[in-house]
């Protein structure tokens, strides 16, 4: 089984592969606007992904932060397009999710996630696009062997086991009264 983590942003998409004891890592980049960027993103992914035995993670959008959120939104749109048409699976992770997995803290810094991605697994980078697909690969990998009995969440330590418990269990959203208006 091949874990795919993608950390998809416009300039610099990182994608890292992990299966057995072997790492593979890209980091997309373009110059390129528009369409084009687009387009060429999506091909270098579809490229890189295995022909079988793979499962791929994805991190969500980071709602929160509405910077570039339509742009963005567009290379979500077009990737999720393209799985589609090639019958490939993928999950969404949140990005609080992706850091807890990591680091233990939901809301630690991108620039420290890359210390604790070497800390907990031992991946080096100085490229904090990197690390994060790493983690999501990592959080891929422990949620498919979940699924699949291959492990049990209790194999993870508590903040890990908490991430996939939630990923597993979500929780519904509290839904906002509405206000009546006179």
């Amino acid at each position: 089984m091949i874990y795919v983590g993608l950390d998809l942003a416009l300039c610099e998409t990182g994608m890292v592969k992990i299966w057995e004891a072997n790492t593979g890592r890209a980091l997309i980049t373009t110059k390129t606007r528009g369409v084009d960027r687009l387009d060429y993103i999506c091909n270098e992914i579809i490229l890189r992904i295995p022909p079988k035995d793979y499962y791929i993670g994805i991190e969500n959008y980071a709602y929160g932060r509405p910077n570039q959120a339509h742009q963005i939104g567009e290379l979500h749109g077009a990737l999720k397009h393209l799985f589609f048409r090639f019958q490939i699976e993928y999950n969404l992770y949140a990005p609080k999710s992706i850091k807890k997995f990591a680091s233990g803290k939901g809301n630690a810094k991108k620039e420290l996630l890359i210390r604790d991605v070497f800390k907990r697994w031992g991946f080096e980078t100085d490229n904090n696009n990197l690390a994060d697909a790493y983690a999501i690969a990592k959080l891929t990998e422990a949620h498919h062997k979940v699924l699949t009995c291959e492990a049990a969440i209790e194999d993870y330590p508590v903040f890990q086991q908490e991430v996939l418990r939630g990923i597993l269990n979500p929780t519904p959203k509290k839904r906002r009264k509405k206000k009546e208006l006179i």
